[in-house]
């Protein structure tokens, strides 16, 4: 089973618009509410896969009540173990204009979660990681949240023999990191927000004049691997790129229209940790992510393909072996 902490849950208001425009009027021709953050999102993505999960999070006040109702109605009610907290959930607007493929999102403040509600949620945790594989980590810590949660949630769940996977920001991402967990998946943006912090801490320079977009980070992210950590980076219609302790690669972007982007990269994770659980297979666990993020990006709303559309799409991505990070080993 993987187990999923959803701390930063939100209610999410998508709403669809022919064009949107700052400093002018917009009209919306559609809109939904939907529950989210990154936990749900991969929580979703992997009940649509068939993989065994469980979402453990944290909701308050109005928005969380109609979030816990949102998650009955979306199918996912069973599977989640809700921490009610004294503060508000957040909410969450996605502006999208599904003709040029582009999404705008607004993301309110998060709630203040008290010390003995972090403690009962590291306690909920501990309670199910006897049924757990894996450990997913994703997403902001809200306001107030000390940086090292993650980190020490990390170093948790290995004392009980369970492989964390983090997804995560800034100081939190780093504090992680530095904790060794089992795999770290990120978009290049976030990847780049640490990059000074990972070489001061491991003494490798990111490399001069890369050919591709991952060159440049390819030396920090095989001194991770090395030190136990699989990376995972994401770039949108880039592809991404993967250093595993199976090998490192280079995956390709499969060629579909984009209506709506929006959890794409909270979808390639949920792929790849349930196909990996499944198979133990680096290689098959990166195709079915890649075709998972795939599959959310084709939707306005988040109405996730079948699975056996995602298995298809997952035999057309192309995978191929990482050769310019060679000479850094």
């Amino acid at each position: 089973m993987i187990l999923i902490l959803s701390l930063n849950t939100s209610l999410d208001r998508i709403l669809v618009l022919d064009d949107f425009t700052l400093g002018a009027v917009n009209r919306v021709h559609q809109e939904r509410w939907v529950s989210g953050g990154k936990g749900l999102n991969v929580l979703k993505m992997m009940n649509t896969l068939g993989i065994p999960a469980h979402a453990i999070t944290a909701v308050g006040n109005l928005t969380g009540r109609i979030i816990h109702e949102l998650l009955n109605h979306e199918g996912v009610g069973s599977l989640c173990s809700v921490v009610t907290i004294k503060d508000s959930s957040r909410i969450c607007d996605v502006f999208v204009t599904p003709e040029n493929g582009a999404s705008t999102v607004v993301n309110s403040v998060g709630p203040q979660i008290t010390r003995d509600e972090l403690a009962v949620l590291a306690d909920r945790i501990h309670d199910q990681s006897p049924d757990a594989e894996y450990l997913v980590l994703t997403g902001s810590l809200p306001p107030g949240t000390p940086p090292d949660f993650y980190a020490r949630l990390v170093e948790q769940a290995q004392g009980e023999k369970v492989r964390t996977v983090v997804d995560a920001t800034g100081t939190s991402l780093t504090l992680a990191v530095a904790k060794r967990p089992w795999l770290v998946k990120v978009n290049l943006a976030e990847f780049m927000e640490i990059a000074l912090d990972l070489t001061t801490a491991y003494g490798v320079p990111l490399a001069d004049n890369p050919q591709t977009w991952y060159g440049s980070i390819a030396p920090l992210c095989a001194a991770l691997e090395k030190q136990g950590t699989n990376v995972v980076v994401t770039n949108g219609q880039e592809g991404a790129a993967a250093w595993t302790h199976d090998g490192y690669w280079t995956v390709a972007s499969l060629p579909i229209r984009v209506r709506n982007a929006v959890g794409s990269g909270d979808a390639f994770l949920a792929g790849f940790v349930g196909e990996f659980a499944e198979s133990q297979d680096y290689r098959e666990a990166l195709c079915c992510g890649a075709a998972a993020a795939s599959s959310n990006a084709m939707n306005i709303f988040p109405e996730i393909e079948k699975r056996e559309a995602i298995r298809d799409l997952a035999r057309s991505v192309a995978v191929n072996v990482l050769v310019e990070v060679e000479k850094f080993l």
